[in-house]
């Protein structure tokens, strides 16, 4: 009996220190991750802008160089950085299109991707626009969920090799992709085709990003909605909307002078505005914030 407690005092003891040694250990890595997270103000740091018409700023009211601009103002004035940007955004390109810049290496772009901290990515918006176009007056809906499925395999394909291109260059960097959104939700949220077919690009975007190391997904899918976030103005849009829609004619939509999104230029009603840019901006700060593998 004498000896079955002396055992079981052995045990006891050994739990113990087993549990002094791994919380030992957790506090160790929680100290060593905190204050490696701590930012150094006096390292130099860069971040490269890659994309579309929302990297190069399109519709930006204040002139301000969209979300490129204003992150280096976010991380300069809340961090005191010495920051770096270069933004090669071009108005219109596809995934497979902003590729091709980074394979021919387009106006020094391979330099900045293989020295900069990080690389911010704008890609899908015209892709999945151009295929809507294309197949705007497929009346048959199998037809047209056929076609919009290889244009979904397409862009995946090609998102998947303009990242591979990325890591070709540079192995490690962090790569903060933005999702796209609905530009035309708040005239169309009876047009579910659309809608539908955003949630899926941005899916694509999304498991791309979760299924490689390094790879941060940025949601501004919330753009779509603008000023109208609960569920009650959503359910007054609804009440209020036409369920016919066309991609073909967007011309008319674009002919007016006011934009119902008040995220959204009232130019070409498509862009972000400078409230659309800071929404933007904001998201990114917050995920570069969380994910700091940039420092």
């Amino acid at each position: 009996m004498i000896k079955t407690k002396r055992i079981l005092k052995y045990i006891l003891l050994l739990l113990i220190l087993f549990i002094l040694l791994i919380s030992g250990v957790y506090a160790y890595k929680n100290y060593y991750s905190s204050s490696n997270s701590q930012y150094d103000p006096k390292q130099k740091i860069s971040f490269v802008s890659v994309g579309d018409s929302l990297t190069q700023g399109v519709g930006d009211n204040t002139n301000s160089g969209g979300y490129v601009n204003r992150i280096k103002d976010k991380f300069v004035n809340d961090k005191n950085a010495k920051l770096n940007v270069y933004n090669y955004g071009i108005a219109g390109q596809r995934t497979d299109q902003i590729d091709k810049r980074i394979i021919n290496n387009t106006n020094g772009l391979l330099t900045h991707i293989k020295h900069s901290n990080a690389v911010i990515l704008t890609s899908g918006g015209n892709d999945l626009l151009q295929a809507l176009q294309k197949n705007a007056l497929v009346n048959d809906k199998d037809e047209f969920n056929k076609n919009m499925t290889v244009n979904l395999a397409n862009y995946k394909d090609n998102l998947s090799s303009l990242i591979k291109h990325i890591r070709n260059i540079n192995k490690k960097i962090p790569i903060y992709i933005f999702s796209i959104y609905n530009p035309v939700y708040v005239y169309f949220p009876k047009v579910h085709a659309i809608e539908n077919y955003v949630s899926k690009y941005n899916d694509i975007i999304d498991n791309e990003s979760s299924n490689q190391k390094w790879i941060h997904f940025v949601n501004i899918n919330s753009l779509s909605y603008g000023q109208y976030r609960t569920e009650r103005q959503k359910n007054k849009l609804l009440e209020s909307s036409d369920d016919s829609f066309n991609p073909l004619s967007l011309d008319d939509l674009y002919s007016n002078e006011k934009e119902l999104n008040e995220y959204l230029s009232s130019k070409d009603h498509f862009h972000p505005n400078s409230k659309g840019y800071d929404f933007m901006t904001n998201k990114l700060f917050k995920i570069m914030e969380k994910y700091n593998d940039w420092y």
